[in-house]
């Protein structure tokens, strides 16, 4: 929600163990003063890193006014090793 005066173009940021990326790779959207603006954003990362439950930290930043931010955590699972083998096993990858 944008509570200012005028309009702020918002960056998405993700963080978090292994090698996360942002789907769509550049996460940012114009909001209207006044506007509630709903957003979604995916989560990659290789399958192969840390089993298991994850924490990730989403942040949101206004490119004109870095004082306007936000962020929040986010837990989700990713399967184990042997999970992904009954699945497909990437090659250089043993299960």
């Amino acid at each position: 929600m944008n509570k200012d005066e005028r309009d702020h173009r918002f960056i998405v940021a993700v963080s978090g163990s292994g090698n996360l990326k942002l789907d769509p790779e550049r996460a940012e959207f114009t909001v209207r003063s006044g506007e509630v603006f709903n957003a979604a954003v995916r989560v990659r990362r290789d399958a192969w890193e840390i089993p298991g439950i994850n924490t990730i930290r989403f942040s949101i930043e206004a490119r004109d006014r870095p004082d306007l931010k936000a962020s929040t955590e986010a837990r989700f699972f990713a399967p184990t090793r042997q999970a992904l083998c009954k699945i497909r096993r990437p090659i250089g990858h043993e299960c």
